[in-house]
């Protein structure tokens, strides 16, 4: 009995956690747009976002961090790769990452000696820290890996719409350098994390580096093909001599019918991904309207003809 209801209020917990994080991602779109249309209608500068990294509750964490954070000079770099294409920059960034695995890690040694003062087998106690601890070094990861998966394609379906400004900036007379932040400053509303990429390139180009090197050294750090294949063709439309508006307005078109192509796939992709849940969800709940009335009239009429 006692094991029965730690399962059913593990499980009780783990679905209201699934709940609530739905539930707060679901939101997320609407505080974006809110503070979107803040800024176009002009009443002052938006709210700064609350990131987790700058949170009050997790100021402990950089320096529980300090406990797996790793000392390697390449495992570091590493992990502020991860960060940086995830859209942390902040110097705090790892050393929290690091305390939230350690934060995770200590609680499977926690759940291990709560089974056992349930009196759950010890083997499956060992099992179930050993689990959480397993999820812990894992889970991390997994999330900034994710994080930075939706940061990349964001920015890959901002691109076209960028790369149509500049263009247009192009041909109407200004040179690449100029037309940059006048794109960035279009941008800041509607697509906020490609223009700051963009202005980390134009201070890049402020430094002396030209537009397509600024632009490799970005799309190299957010891993982002589309920004370094938009850098190759500026270096070499600079390096032969040819015309910098015309191979932008081929490269744009290119960029406009490949965001086409994926959003058709997506779209085709969507009939499929939709029978799992008609099946599972839909289905039963006909079956059980249309074939129960019959079921109870066909168990009443056997019931009768045993009497």
């Amino acid at each position: 009995m006692v094991q029965s209801a730690i399962l059913a209020w593990s499980a009780f917990a783990a679905v209201t956690v699934a709940v609530l994080a739905l539930i707060a991602l679901s939101g997320r779109g609407d505080r974006q747009a809110s503070q979107r249309l803040r800024e176009v209608g002009g009443r002052g500068r938006a709210a700064p976002s609350r990131d987790g990294l700058n949170g009050k509750a997790m100021a402990w964490l950089p320096s529980l961090g300090s406990v797996l954070a790793p000392k390697d000079v390449k495992r570091r770099a590493s992990w502020t790769a991860r960060l940086s294409r995830a859209g942390i920059h902040h110097a705090r960034g790892l050393p929290t990452l690091m305390g939230a695995r350690t934060f995770l890690l200590l609680l499977g040694p926690v759940v291990c000696v709560l089974c056992l003062l349930v009196d759950v087998p010890f083997g499956l106690a060992l099992v179930a820290g050993a689990v959480v601890s397993a999820l812990a070094l894992v889970l991390p990861g997994m999330w900034l890996d994710w994080r930075a998966a939706r940061r990349i394609a964001r920015l890959r379906r901002s691109l076209p719409d960028a790369l149509d400004m500049l263009v247009m900036c192009v041909e109407g007379g200004l040179s690449f350098n100029a037309s940059l932040p006048r794109v960035r400053a279009e941008l800041r509303s509607a697509h906020p994390e490609l223009a700051a990429e963009l202005a980390v390139a134009e201070r890049e180009m402020m430094m002396g580096l030209s537009a397509g090197e600024a632009l490799r050294k970005v799309g190299q750090r957010i891993d982002l093909e589309e920004l370094r294949s938009l850098a190759s063709v500026l270096l070499q439309s600079q390096r032969y001599g040819a015309g910098t508006t015309k191979a932008m307005r081929t490269f744009a078109d290119a960029l406009r019918i490949e965001r086409q192509h994926r959003i058709e796939e997506r779209a085709q992709k969507a009939s499929v991904k939709i029978l799992f849940p008609t099946l599972l969800c839909i289905f039963p709940a006909i079956f059980v309207v249309v074939l129960g009335p019959a079921a109870y009239q066909i168990r009443s009429i056997f019931t009768h003809m045993q009497k």
